[in-house]
């Protein structure tokens, strides 16, 4: 155990005072001070004379508990969300960069939606619209909707058609069939 610094009387008033009591309570020859300070929720280990403070603590109440756990979850709420905002911010810029497959892979394993959509055009119909096949593949085998439409009504099939792209023709019609 940890010895308060100071003397007895520093430990008296600190007790007290976490207490609400006021330090003449405590040298009431008739009154415990660790009673007193236990019965307020502060667990108080005393010497044996009940006269000099060795540690104490104050025990959590369930409520307090409970706000402690819904802080925390509201942090790991709070970063995953941040980590999800990122991760399709990057599936965007990789698709939108022709960076390729593997910033792609590393965004939607990041946590990036494959359904995503930026200023209403869904990150399928960019990469079909650009010609990726492999993105393309990767964003179906990862749950996009081959339908998915832009703010237009183009489908990601329709600006593949478009532009000529016949091997991410083939893909989504495929896709969309089964």
């Amino acid at each position: 155990m940890k010895r308060l610094s100071g003397t007895v009387s520093l430990g008296f008033v600190l007790v007290a005072q976490l207490c609400g009591f006021s330090q003449a309570q405590f040298h009431d020859p008739e009154t415990s001070a660790c009673e007193q300070a236990r019965d307020n929720g502060w667990v108080v280990l005393c010497d044996r004379d009940h006269m000099g403070v060795l540690k104490y603590m104050r025990e959590m109440t369930p409520e307090e508990k409970q706000a402690r756990a819904e802080g925390k979850r509201k942090q790991l709420e709070e970063r995953r969300r941040l980590e999800v905002e990122h991760a399709n911010t990057r599936l965007w810029n990789a698709i939108q960069g022709s960076k390729g497959v593997r910033e792609v892979e590393e965004a939607l394993i990041g946590g990036a939606d494959a359904n995503l959509s930026h200023k209403g055009t869904p990150v399928l119909v960019a990469a079909a619209d650009i010609g990726d096949y492999y993105v393309v593949n990767i964003l179906l085998s990862k749950g996009a909707k081959p339908d998915a439409q832009d703010a237009d009504g183009s489908t990601a099939l329709m600006r593949a058609s478009a532009r000529g792209h016949t091997k991410i023709v083939e893909l989504l019609e495929y896709a969309a069939n089964r």
